[in-house]
């Protein structure tokens, strides 16, 4: 009888260390269902907050009173205009994801028909290095960059718009306290700037 009592201690200890072992294995899938929903509610308040931000975003868009970015866009048309002797516009959008955009456009004088020239990789440069600048020149008079550099500035010009760029350059950079680095060939450069 001692020996039966054994093996009947023996069976239910080993099915208790089941038991338990299994208790052990739900607790930890309770533990995980605790931390999923834990982390759906962060998501969710996230999430809102997201929406929160894109609304707060198209409502600045939309209104399109901000001075500065009015400034911004009135400089940046007049640097473009003055290097490559076309008028350009820059406008803001959100994508799909509530983020903004700039979309600039080259135009006729009319500004109303919009026309390929952005499209050419000199003209894309100048684009990108006018909003720069027309940025620089915007917040010239607060605590902000004051350095810019550009790579390949003078790729792809004909004489005139170089001679424009470095001459505008020059002078905003006299005017609002800025530094400009560009790098070019030794042949992009003007040998009369």
């Amino acid at each position: 009888m001692d020996k039966d009592s054994f093996s009947k201690f023996k069976s239910y200890q080993i099915d208790l260390t089941k038991i338990e072992g299994e208790i052990s294995r739900l607790e930890e899938k309770l533990n995980s269902i605790d931390k999923i929903a834990i982390l759906n509610e962060t998501t969710s308040n996230l999430t809102a907050g997201l929406d929160e931000l894109i609304k707060e975003i198209n409502a600045q868009i939309t209104a399109n009173d901000s001075k500065i970015y009015t400034e911004i866009r009135r400089v940046f048309r007049n640097i473009f205009k003055y290097i490559v002797n076309a008028p350009a516009i820059i406008f803001m959008r959100q994508n799909k994801e509530g983020n903004i955009e700039f979309k600039v456009e080259i135009t006729r004088e009319n500004e109303m028909d919009v026309t390929a020239e952005d499209r050419g990789n000199s003209y894309k440069k100048m684009l990108c290095i006018s909003f720069d600048l027309s940025v620089l020149v915007t917040y010239h008079k607060d605590s902000f960059y004051r350095f810019v550099y550009h790579d390949g500035a003078l790729e792809g010009l004909d004489n005139r718009k170089k001679a424009n760029f470095i001459n505008l350059v020059r002078g905003y950079c006299a005017k609002f306290n800025l530094q400009y680095i560009f790098t070019s060939i030794e042949d992009d450069i003007l040998r009369s700037c």
